[in-house]
């Protein structure tokens, strides 16, 4: 690999990219895994296209959209896009690492990155990172030109830019950050801060606000609803320094195991050499770095005060990986590269193996089972498809409630007839994006409707008497495994507005 990466790695890389992309294509055709809670939530939106949601900027839901009506609304149609755009992502990765550094620095990330577990989950479960990381090394290809190409293509680069932050934007709510670290770089020197003399950086995040203002205005219009829902993810610890060091010590574990142990390792001995003042004198490291290390380490620090996601610093670990693979050619430690690559190749390689095999091992439906929530939603939607059409759904019954909302978008997809389920809660607060549209509940007309209570949830008084009469029909049990099944109770439901 070393002697090939110097001499050809542009064939290697798309040798590499064909065959990884061949792979992810064919296990996505066959895998046996049902869609995820958050994938049937996100389809579901993609019925009702809108400039906004609850939770999230809309581009998951139109590229959603999109899939299912190309390849129809089936686990196929919701993934393919995952694995279109971790394809693009690489080849965009490949493309600005060459160019800024290399062929060989440029080979070596690309396998780095491509071969992380994050990477491969990335490519098949339909997230918003899938997008965001996307248009991230966009922006970082499009912004690097900006202001370093001749000055005939510079316009170009800095539109290019500003619409990848804007499609950034409509990804996930992390873009932000990208034209706030990009404004920190051009102030570090003092030859590039003539660029903020110039109108084209502020043109180009004029185009990107001007994207999402329909979505900016969809969230004024719903009582910043949006911003609300984010706030919460900022709540602190509550119990104090032991709690932060519990929280700092998930999100390294998590990302020990998501980026692959010797990649990680790797990305953490990149950052520090090109945290060290002589480094940062070269522009091309300290824009690396301030695109990557320098926000992940705010992330860690933050992980102190607070649990963080896994997920929110990926599009950090983009330059960061690039300087992993920069620092072990620079220092002679390509040895450390192979075994990045190779223990990575192995990880990946025993992850699209293990829905296959997990299934006839003591680990299935455990609390180790990692797809344990992307099984048995299918056989459900079967089960629960029987039993309403038994007790006259559609006809005599025609609405189907059920709660929390991963059990109302589950349904939703896997029943027959993909019908609309509605969520069985007061229709008087916002919890998710169903509580926004319109429901049976909101209406003042009598109705019948099926209602899905799972096993181990509670019903709370204001779910109970929404309705004047609930009367048991049937329990529905789906085992998913020796160690591990799920239960639901279905009533029938007399709604009555004027006898509440």
């Amino acid at each position: 690999m070393a002697m090939a990466s110097t001499r050809h790695p542009s064939k290697i890389f798309f040798l590499f990219v064909l065959i990884l992309t061949a792979l992810r294509l064919v296990f996505l055709a066959i895998n046996p895994l049902d869609l995820a809670p958050d994938e049937a939530y996100y389809w579901d939106w993609s019925r009702h296209l809108d400039v906004g949601y609850y939770s999230k900027p809309p581009l998951i839901a139109w590229i959603i959209w999109l899939g299912t009506h190309l390849f129809g609304s089936t686990e196929f149609g919701v993934r393919f896009p995952a694995l279109l755009l971790g394809t693009l992502s690489l080849i965009i990765l490949f493309r600005f690492t060459r160019q800024l550094l290399g062929d060989e620095v440029a080979l070596w990330a690309t396998l780095l990155s491509g071969l992380t577990v994050g990477a491969s989950i990335g490519s098949f479960i339909m997230t918003i990172d899938a997008p965001l990381i996307l248009f991230w090394t966009l922006a970082l290809l499009a912004a690097w030109n900006a202001i370093g190409h001749e000055e005939s293509r510079r316009p170009l680069w800095w539109l290019t830019a500003g619409v990848a932050t804007g499609l950034g934007l409509l990804s996930k709510q992390t873009m932000i950050a990208f034209p706030a670290l990009f404004f920190l770089y051009l102030l570090s020197d003092k030859g590039l801060r003539r660029h903020l003399l110039a109108p084209w950086p502020y043109i180009a995040f004029f185009i990107a606000i001007l994207m999402l203002s329909p979505t900016i205005y969809w969230n004024m219009d719903h009582g910043w609803i949006t911003i609300l829902h984010t706030k919460h993810h900022f709540d602190p610890n509550r119990g104090g320094l032991i709690d932060g060091l519990k929280t700092f010590g998930e999100l390294f574990g998590a990302l020990f195991g998501l980026l692959t142990p010797v990649t990680f390792c790797l990305i953490l001995m990149g950052s520090f050499w090109a945290g060290r003042p002589t480094n940062l004198l070269d522009l091309k490291k300290r824009y690396l770095f301030f695109m990557g290390p320098m926000p992940l380490g705010l992330i860690l620090l933050l992980s102190l005060h607070q649990r963080v996601n896994p997920n929110w610093p990926g599009p950090f670990f983009i330059t960061s990986t690039i300087l992993a693979a920069l620092w072990a050619i620079k220092l002679d430690h390509k040895k450390a590269l192979r075994a990045g690559v190779a223990v990575s190749l192995i990880i990946t390689s025993i992850l699209y193996a293990a829905p296959y095999i997990l299934p006839h091992t003591p680990l299935s439906g455990g609390g180790l089972d990692p797809f344990r929530r992307l099984m048995g939603w299918e056989e459900l939607g079967r089960a629960m498809t029987d039993t309403a059409q038994q007790a006259g759904w559609p006809r005599e019954i025609p609405y189907i409630f059920t709660f929390p909302r991963q059990n109302v978008s589950e349904l939703a997809f896997y029943m027959e007839g993909q019908p609309r389920i509605y969520l069985w809660r007061r229709p008087d607060g916002i919890k998710n994006q169903y509580s926004i549209w319109d429901s049976p509940l909101k209406h003042k007309r009598p109705f019948r409707a099926l209602l899905v209570k799972p096993d181990g949830r509670s019903l709370k008084p204001s779910q109970i008497y929404l309705f004047k009469e609930i009367r048991p029909v049937r329990h529905v049990k789906v085992t998913i495994s020796p160690r591990y099944s799920r239960g639901y109770w279905v009533y029938v439901g007399e709604y009555d507005p004027n006898a509440r």
